[in-house]
């Protein structure tokens, strides 16, 4: 690359002939799973904390550390109610 130094804004332009409206219609063609994926992988790429928390999630998932919607729900309609005072 000779003398020239690369500025940080550089190495994090990727210049493409897309336009934003290329990039939208593309991603509806996409199934709702492929979807979903494309934007995880984009997240994971510029997000060194997004990838830790997948990483903890599918740990605790493995080890059992979970609990079902239904558990979630019970517990949090379980908490005692306030009265309200009709006036």
């Amino acid at each position: 690359m000779g003398n020239k130094q690369l500025s940080t804004k550089h190495l994090y332009e990727l210049k493409v002939k897309l336009s934003f409206y290329d990039i939208v219609n593309a991603l509806k063609q996409l199934s709702p799973k492929a979807r979903q994926d494309f934007i995880e992988d984009l997240q994971a790429a510029t997000s060194p904390s997004y990838i830790e928390s997948i990483k903890e999630a599918r740990a605790e998932y493995d080890t059992g550390k979970v609990l079902s919607h239904k558990e979630v729900y019970n517990k949090s309609s379980n908490k005692k109610k306030r009265k309200v005072k009709h006036i």
